[in-house]
């Protein structure tokens, strides 16, 4: 029994180990033996030769004759690309392609960021040392660091581990192509789907489906129901044993928190129920969607059901994509308004409804919302945009509360008499809920594609069909309008329950209001601005309220 080149592994013959180079083993008959190689950091078994052939390994044969059998290893070894070669093995995709990028966390978060889907698996630090094996080796896997010289180590450094499909593709000072950063790519827990099951049975909890750019780092916690013990609640698939004396159904929460090496974290919650001659509800959370931007969209749980009874909750959580504030979330149908997204992409939400029945037994179902660009241009990314009345565009921002709603009032549903004359951009329709104490104040601020005319001024709109001019506030925070000094936008604050703010209901915000020109100013109106009757202004000398201050 031979190993070439010495040294480069070791035979194990029927479970014992030989030397490093070579050695006889004698037998009195004919015997059955299996032969395994098992190469050193550094090198890979490639075949067996002489009387025995193959690459089978461990091999099982037969010996009944004189024979002479080689392990032959070879020096591992890794393959070098260009940013272009790797940039086409990316696009030509495969689930068998792994991206490993050896940058501290401080770098692939930050800077110039990372390749999308690549994991860090820092070299500096040893994580990627500590943490080699759980990346699979039967996958290929492209190397990348800042300038390439830890992406050779690492490189080396696998394929001594027998990691056999290795690419090292050099630095991200070369990549020319898109990158993300660790706060518009975080990690996604994935607690698996509810359960429900019997007494005295084994559960397996599985969050192996969880995803981050990073090893993840895997806590599960339970939340709620009777006590059970988990087998191994620090890692990605736990078990436990459900109770044997359970006299009522029950319901059991865990969650489970996935963290990336860099500290950044995401949770995710599964739900157990224990069935005791009952059955649980059904949880639906209505049909994925795909809306536009600023807008209000609505999820639907009204499909779900119970059986053997009636639902008693229901209750909503967002669970990934930009954080939005729902409306009224313990009812069956809550509304958001969606966020804004930059020109061209789409951002993807979920929410998890959870429903109750009147035995406490629980279900959840979860529902995506896509939302996409609506098209409209010229205004920060960061704000909500819309088309007005009169065909032209609008951004829109609101601070000290979330954006509930927003539209415009279609002249015919109001009454129009006494309105100012020429309400720019039609009468708009914003709510708003307070998210600081109540009572409080938020800000809308209205952001136009040119400035407004000097002898222009803002009003609010009441159901009585009386328009008022708003205030201009002293100072920043009072209730009123202030606009900016090149008057392309104007912050409108709005107390809550004060002179403004239409909405009876503690929490929520809302006052009808536009641009329209000032009675009490003499300047000149913009040319095309005359009496011409359009839908979106007021004749001239009509009545309107005292300006007051609000408070």
């Amino acid at each position: 029994m031979n190993v070439s080149p010495s040294a480069a592994g070791n035979v194990t013959v029927n479970g014992t180990m030989l030397g490093y180079s070579s050695e006889t083993f004698t037998y009195s008959k004919i015997t059955n033996v299996q032969l395994k190689a098992d190469p050193v950091d550094g090198f890979w078994f490639d075949r067996w030769s002489q009387d025995v052939t193959g690459t089978a390994n461990p091999v099982n044969v037969r010996v009944n004759c004189e024979m002479d059998v080689t392990a032959i290893f070879i020096a591992a070894t890794y393959t070098s690309l260009s940013p272009a070669e790797a940039k086409a093995m990316i696009d030509a995709g495969g689930d068998d392609l792994v991206i490993i990028d050896v940058r501290e966390d401080g770098e692939y978060c930050n800077g110039r960021g990372h390749i999308p889907g690549s994991l860090n698996f820092p070299w500096t630090s040893g994580v990627l040392t500590d943490r080699y094996t759980e990346i699979d080796p039967e996958k290929r896997i492209l190397v990348i660091c800042r300038s390439g010289n830890r992406s050779r180590y690492a490189s080396n450094f696998l394929a001594g581990k027998g990691y056999r499909h290795i690419y090292e593709i050099g630095g991200m000072n070369d990549w020319e192509w898109g990158t993300l950063t660790c706060g518009n790519n975080p990690p996604q827990a994935a607690a698996g789907p509810d359960q429900t099951v019997g007494t005295d049975e084994r559960v397996t909890l599985d969050g192996s489906a969880s995803t981050g750019h990073t090893a993840l780092i895997y806590l599960w916690e339970q939340t709620a129901g009777p006590e059970v013990t988990l087998s191994d609640p620090e890692s990605a698939v736990t078990t436990f044993q459900t109770p044997a004396d359970l006299t009522t159904s029950a319901t059991l929460t865990f969650e489970l928190t996935v963290t990336t090496t860099n500290g950044i974290q995401s949770t995710d919650a599964v739900i157990i129920t224990l069935i005791k001659n009952e059955l649980p509800p059904s949880a639906s959370a209505g049909n994925d969607q795909t809306v536009n931007e600023s807008m209000v969209a609505t999820l639907d749980a009204s499909a779900s059901s119970d059986a053997d009874g009636t639902l008693t909750t229901y209750a909503w959580r967002q669970t990934s994509g930009p954080a939005v504030t729902l409306t009224n979330p313990d009812t069956p149908q809550p509304t958001f308004m969606t966020p804004p997204v930059p020109a061209g992409s789409t951002a993807e939400l979920a929410f998890k409804i959870t429903v109750t029945d009147d035995s406490g037994l629980q279900a959840s179902d979860t529902v995506i919302i896509t939302v996409i660009d609506n098209g409209i241009t010229g205004f920060d990314d960061t704000l909500y945009t819309m088309t007005t009345a009169n065909e032209g565009t609008m951004g829109v921002s609101v601070s000290g509360g979330s954006l509930a709603s927003l539209g415009t009032v279609e002249p015919s549903e109001i009454d129009m008499s006494l309105a100012p004359d020429d309400l720019r951009y039609g009468l708009i329709d914003a709510t708003a809920t307070l998210t600081d104490a109540v009572p409080g104040a938020v800000t809308f601020t209205f952001h136009f594609t040119e400035a407004a005319p000097e002898n222009y001024t803002w009003y609010t709109y009441a159901a009585d069909g009386t328009w008022t001019q708003v205030a201009v506030a002293s100072t920043e925070g009072d209730a009123g309008i202030r606009f900016s000094a090149d008057r392309r936008s104007v912050a409108f604050t709005l107390t809550d329950n004060g002179a403004y703010d239409l909405n009876d209901a503690e929490g929520i915000i809302q006052s009808p209001s536009g641009l329209a020109v000032d009675p009490d100013d003499s300047g000149p109106v913009d040319p095309g601005d005359g009496d011409d009757g359009d839908s979106g202004s007021g004749g001239r000398g009509g009545c309107f309220i005292s300006t007051f201050t609000g408070q």
